[in-house]
């Protein structure tokens, strides 16, 4: 299965945008439906992993099929057909990612360290 990573944009708000990596193409086509079709932005593909279809399914099912009060149920027999058949591997029309891009591409800072603040400079 390809392997890609991109923005997400939270029911599709530009103000609500985290990066997901790693999503098989069956992931980004569940969080289209979740989010809306625009919601997948930057998508950059990673190479294919060779990850079996049925792993993937029942990963897919726990997260985005689960019960939970808040949770938004898929269907997703309806989505990707019964459980003997094969996921979706490649997205047609994604780029790939590339060796310039890879050198280039750093991911913001996700961590602070609280000990490099100086209170007093944010204060005054």
């Amino acid at each position: 299965m390809y392997r890609y990573s991109g923005k997400l944009r939270l029911s599709g708000s530009v103000m609500h945008e985290v990066y997901k990596e790693n999503m098989s193409a069956a992931e980004v086509m569940i969080l289209r439906r979740l989010h809306g079709e625009d919601a997948l932005v930057d998508l950059v593909e990673h190479g294919n992993d060779r990850s079996p279809h049925a792993a993937e399914r029942e990963k897919l099912k726990q997260i985005y099929c689960g019960s939970g009060q808040n949770r938004t149920r898929i269907d997703f027999e309806r989505l990707f057909g019964a459980d003997h058949m094969d996921l979706p591997a490649r997205l047609p029309q994604v780029k790939e990612e590339d060796d310039e891009l890879k050198n280039s591409f750093t991911r913001p800072k996700t961590d602070v360290d609280t000990n490099d603040v100086d209170i007093g400079q944010l204060a005054g």
